[in-house]
């Protein structure tokens, strides 16, 4: 039955039907004797203001209100729900957390989460070493990130740095050879004049200038010479071995140690016992033309090692 309390008011006049009524009362669903309004309205009808113990009773409700303040045998832990699409009582699991701990059975409303592995573990077990955490940290997989990019890069800069060398190689290979610049005997010959070195007493009418290029293994820069026209090439070996201080062996040493002279032109070998007099009149030499001096056995000498820069 429930209580019409407007009606409780104005019916309440000390007339025995109110009495009779309201003690007949009965709270439908709270199932406690303190809350009988069969034993607590007899109180707020012989009391003070109606209002004020109104205001009690409803207090005294609300701490009751709860399933644990009655002792509500219905009630559970888990919270039941119906599935709308079958119509059956489903049951809600528990809002306790269980510890991600292999061998810990421990449940809580709060977990601690893990900053390596990022499971949720209860109080005992919330730190790496408590649970056996092998995994890696944030700022360990950031650093081997960067590692890793780190060695990509430098592969992709070998990798490119290789490629780039093999193109130019390929690129020189196929480049055509450049060919060794002929002079000119004039216009070469009017720069010796002006630099050249020799003996001072060669009158200058006698003069023959060459440009004189020296044994690899010296690594003398090229340089332009004047010999008098009369002398042999046997004596032009030994007056350029002088001037720029090359070991002479032709007349003690091996015949791989022996110093020859040759056509800066041809490669062919000079005879040492030709004067360069007989080699202009015969034109197989013109002053101002090239000469090389090597330890060279042979009737010619490759000139690409010496003249390729000119």
């Amino acid at each position: 039955m429930v209580v019409d309390l407007q009606h409780l008011h104005r019916q309440h006049d000390g007339t025995a039907q109110a009495r009779s009524t309201v003690r007949e009362a009965r709270l439908p669903t709270a199932r406690l004797p303190a809350l009988s309004l069969q034993l607590m309205l007899p109180d707020v009808l012989n009391g003070a203001s109606f209002e004020m113990k109104l205001v009690r009773f409803i207090i005294d409700s609300l701490d009751h209100r709860h399933a644990e303040a009655h002792e509500c045998k219905n009630w559970s832990e888990k919270k039941k729900d119906i599935d709308p699409s079958c119509g059956s009582v489903q049951e809600a699991s528990s809002q306790k957390i269980p510890c991600s701990f292999s061998s810990c059975t421990t449940a809580e409303l709060w977990s601690a989460t893990c900053p390596k592995c990022a499971k949720q573990f209860c109080l005992r077990h919330r730190h790496p070493p408590d649970h056996s955490c092998t995994a890696p940290t944030q700022k360990d997989v950031k650093r081997e990130e960067k590692e890793q990019a780190y060695k990509e890069l430098i592969a992709t800069l070998a990798t490119s740095s290789e490629n780039a060398r093999q193109k130019a190689l390929a690129t020189e290979n196929l480049a055509p050879k450049k060919k060794s610049k002929k002079l000119n005997p004039t216009i070469e010959l009017m720069k010796m004049k002006m630099h050249a070195k020799g003996e001072k007493p060669v009158p200058l009418e006698s003069r023959v200038y060459f440009r004189i290029y020296f044994p690899l293994e010296s690594k003398i820069e090229n340089q332009a010479m004047f010999f008098h026209k009369d002398w042999t090439i046997g004596r032009l070996i030994d007056n350029i071995a002088a001037a720029v201080k090359i070991q002479n062996m032709n007349n003690t040493g091996p015949e791989d140690k022996k110093l020859n002279l040759f056509h800066g032109d041809t490669g062919g070998h000079l005879a040492t016992d030709a004067t360069l007099s007989s080699l202009i009149s015969t034109r197989r030499l013109q002053s101002g033309q090239a000469l090389i001096l090597e330890r060279h056995q042979g009737p010619t000498i490759p000139l690409t090692a010496y003249l390729s820069n000119e």
